[in-house]
């Protein structure tokens, strides 16, 4: 094998690697939802129970912040929660869910739960050179980032006066053979 034929050869290498690189932490994004369920009693009334799951091989901070992730469906459309810029002092760890009472069940009209999430700040300062550097310049172009993901969850619409009481635990027994 010739000189130019090995540094091209490299050069290819170098390439596929980096673009592997690249589509693994794109795919790597973590998928984090809201699931409901059911009613539970809190404090003599009805309240709605629900999980906040993180089915992703990474840690997540989020903002459990109850009362402003509510959002209200109105003649206009949906009201947004309002958040604070840091993703809150909780942590959720990977494959976990942590379980929280919704607000009262007096509302009237159709609203869900909102909660932002993103990475722990420690993960974000530890990132490597090139990807701050990645991630500086996809903010240049109002693009989402690689290296620090963050969103917002929304839970399901609850309708208003919508009961679902939680079934009581389903024991499985098996026979000892």
């Amino acid at each position: 094998m010739t000189a130019t034929r090995k540094r091209r050869w490299l050069v290819v290498a170098v390439a596929v690697a980096a673009a592997v690189t690249l589509a693994a932490v794109l795919v790597s994004r973590p998928r984090v939802e809201i699931l409901h369920l059911g009613t539970v009693s809190w404090g003599g009334e009805p309240r709605d129970l629900f999980i906040l799951t993180n089915h992703s091989s990474r840690k997540l901070s989020f903002n459990p912040s109850i009362t402003n992730g509510i959002e209200r469906l109105s003649e206009d459309g949906w009201t947004r929660a309002h958040y604070s810029l840091t993703w809150g002092p909780l942590e959720l760890e990977p494959h976990a869910g942590w379980r929280f009472v919704g607000p009262s069940r007096t509302n009237t009209v159709p609203w869900r739960q909102a909660i932002a999430w993103g990475v722990p700040v420690e993960d974000v300062r530890a990132r490597p050179d090139w990807l701050k550097r990645v991630d500086s310049w996809l903010e240049g172009r109002r693009l989402p980032s690689v290296g620090m993901p963050h969103g917002i969850v929304r839970g399901p619409v609850m309708q208003p006066n919508q009961t679902n009481q939680v079934p009581p635990p389903r024991l499985d027994i098996r026979p000892v053979r």
